[in-house]
């Protein structure tokens, strides 16, 4: 992949838990790589849900390989946040990683 295609600056994410002041369990995210990536967007629907209608739309995020990104972490993109479905280590080549990803409302 061309450098100029890694035009979008992104945060890699991992979640833990912490609990609060009443003893729940809380998620927080730590930012732990911020790195260049090429953002698409592959399709967009309006799904219902509880007689609500909500819009989705799904992303293929690709960076350079990066050991250590797993499907629990969450990718930020300026003001969108997005959950990582499943990802691809093309050829198992170490080169490059793609990310489908879905956007967090």
């Amino acid at each position: 992949m061309r450098a100029g295609q890694l035009r979008h600056q992104i945060q890699l994410q991992n979640g833990t838990s912490v609990q609060d002041s009443l003893g729940q369990s809380m998620p927080t995210f730590t930012t732990y790589a911020t790195v260049w990536a090429k953002v698409e967007p592959l399709r967009g629907a309006e799904v219902e849900r509880g007689k609500q209608i909500f819009a989705e739309c799904d992303y293929k995020v690709t960076i350079r390989y990066r050991d250590g990104v797993k499907v629990t972490d969450r990718v930020v993109f300026g003001s969108q946040t997005f959950e990582i479905g499943s990802m691809v280590n093309w050829a198992m080549r170490n080169i490059m990683l793609e990310l489908y990803c879905k956007e967090v409302n």
